[in-house]
């Protein structure tokens, strides 16, 4: 995220992606609603001002995530999907469907390498137990270790995982893989504990109710038309459980210390 690319933003008015610098931030979160979301990424000129966009100042982007599986698809030959089918869902037996965008790129769209991986609880936390496996499973080394420690260095944010310091651990680090909608893989090394939560779709301001997807997914059942919220089981902890001491918004901090303290 220190690419010192310009940001792409979804513009409503046009249905289309536009650079933007990073004041409007919050509207690269919507390069999901657009219909070819690799071209711009690979087409980003520099940011105009060195003094917020540059390679030394931290501006999450998610072009940044979409060129680094482009990179992947170009070296390898092969999609998101089948390349870690390959080399990580089979060998943990980890079943996930990585969402595409509308374009006729790739084979049947570009894979959007930033968001939108399918899978149970589950099968996230198959995930998070090889890395905190040190990337080993069933005897064999899935991920090299050396990448794992790299992981482990993170002080911030880096490979695609945030480190964070629960209030009452202030010598500990943990590492997560945080979703737009709080989905969490929490990863504790100290105390060998992985922890995970899924959530629901929620709407994006500018859509109103409907959902962030309009991409046709498994066999043209449109994301959009599906009521997630007629769903009467609770799937997560209540909101109310999870709020922060000064707020209302959900902490992952309080939520990581909920899971642990009914562990002890």
């Amino acid at each position: 995220m220190r690419s010192g690319f310009k940001l792409a933003c979804y513009n409503e008015s046009t249905s289309e992606l536009t650079f933007c610098e990073p004041a409007d931030a919050v509207h690269d979160s919507y390069i999901v609603l657009a219909q070819n979301q690799m071209d711009i990424c690979l087409g980003r000129p520099l940011a105009s001002d060195s003094s917020t966009n540059t390679t030394s100042q931290f501006v999450y982007a998610n072009c940044d995530t979409m060129v680094l599986g482009e990179i992947l698809h170009r070296a390898t030959g092969k999609d998101l999907q089948d390349y870690a089918e390959i080399n990580l869902f089979s060998k943990i037996d980890l079943n996930a469907q990585w969402w595409r965008d509308n374009s006729d790129a790739q084979v049947g769209g570009n894979r959007l390498a930033y968001c939108c991986l399918d899978a149970t609880p589950r099968d996230f936390a198959k995930f998070g137990q090889l890395i905190l496996n040190n990337g080993l499973w069933d005897n064999e080394q899935i991920v090299p270790t050396e990448y794992i420690q790299e992981i482990k260095n993170i002080e911030y944010y880096g490979l695609q995982f945030w480190a964070f310091t629960p209030t009452d651990q202030a010598e500990s680090s943990i590492y997560a893989a945080l979703g737009v909608d709080d989905q969490l893989i929490i990863i504790d090394f100290d105390n060998q504990m992985v922890v995970v939560r899924n959530s629901l779709y929620q709407g994006l301001p500018i859509i109103g109710n409907q959902r962030k997807m309009s991409l046709e997914i498994y066999s043209g059942l449109h994301l959009a038309d599906v009521d997630f919220f007629s769903v009467s089981a609770p799937l997560t902890l209540p909101m109310s459980v999870l709020q922060s001491a000064t707020g209302s918004s959900f902490s992952k901090h309080v939520f990581y210390k909920k899971i642990a303290e009914s562990l002890q």
